[in-house]
């Protein structure tokens, strides 16, 4: 089982593809010190911790305080950030905790802008590429692919490579309305990035370690800064804040509601996120969505049996 913190719903970046609504609201010190109650009360096995969405590393003491007392034992600890805020302090953490540490950068400059609003200046592209190119034996790489920059993956994928990255999450845009002709883009491009790997094999795909079986979500557990606990990475995004209610499986401060490992609590949970889809999203998108989907886990696949 995952345990995800939702550290803040702020960030120090706006990029387009990002649906996930910004406020300066953070995790409070009570809720922190009631989570390491709650988990230890599970009698279910934590197996991950992962630290991402919005800027967590805004909040790194809180990351490093709940790293060091967190009540678990043999557990993998992830953060994904945009790597603006890293520095040489916090990667020696990083290392001495064996966090498994993803950056999120879209691809070269040019196609970086294409994702960003107006925050993003050529010195905030020069502060990520800096640290990716300092830090990239030992971090992981977030590829963000969307409809408009999906022509341009391969050579954007070289020039990550050029840069030393061998550490690769390639991550389509999902929630969108593609094209035809942009999905024939992705599945060209990943076509094209499997044949650099059956020539190189010097790289990994970071996709199989978080291959998920239902499409669309992750069944996570989800802390929210006000100790809400939901089962699911929906309630992260804008179009999902009106159904957190009905989304809610309790608080850190009453432990769980529903038993999460019952087959039939999981089935309802499931059925409930999939009418929740339906009832927000357009049957086109839902189309592409299904589409992105079986083009990235037929990349996905593939890679796997050419290790």
């Amino acid at each position: 089982m995952v345990v995800l913190y939702i550290m803040t719903y702020d960030c120090n970046l706006r990029c387009k593809y990002c649906d996930i609504i910004k406020t300066k609201n953070n995790i409070s010190s009570n809720v922190i010190e009631q989570s390491f109650k709650f988990i230890s009360s599970l009698k279910f096995k934590i197996e991950e911790v992962k630290f991402f969405w919005w800027e967590p590393l805004l909040m790194k003491k809180d990351i490093e305080y709940i790293i060091n007392n967190i009540p678990l034992k043999e557990v993998d600890y992830f953060i994904t950030t945009n790597a603006t805020l890293i520095d040489d302090r916090f990667m020696d953490f990083a290392k001495e905790h064996d966090i498994k540490l993803t950056f999120s950068i879209d691809w070269d400059k040019n196609t970086t802008s294409l994702n960003r609003k107006e925050s993003w200046k050529k010195e905030v592209y020069d502060i990520v590429l800096k640290n990716t190119i300092q830090y990239s034996p030992f971090i992981r790489i977030n590829m963000v692919i969307t409809s408009t920059t999906a022509k341009y993956m391969v050579e954007n994928f070289n020039f990550l490579y050029a840069h030393w990255v061998r550490n690769f999450n390639f991550l389509p845009e999902y929630w969108s309305n593609w094209t035809k002709e942009w999905l024939k883009d992705l599945a060209l491009g990943f076509k094209e990035i499997l044949e650099l790997y059956s020539n190189w094999k010097k790289f990994s795909l970071i996709n199989i370690e978080n291959y998920q079986e239902l499409p669309f979500f992750n069944l996570w557990i989800i802390i929210d800064t006000d100790g809400k606990i939901y089962w699911t990475n929906h309630i992260l995004s804008w179009h999902f804040w009106k159904h957190k209610k009905e989304l809610e499986i309790w608080d850190v401060f009453n432990g769980l509601k529903f038993d999460i490992s019952d087959r039939g609590f999981a089935q309802q949970y499931i059925k409930k996120l999939d009418f929740i889809n339906h009832t927000n999203y357009s049957s086109s998108i839902i189309r592409s969505v299904e589409y992105i989907d079986s083009i990235l886990n037929n990349f996905v696949n593939n890679f796997q049996n050419l290790k």
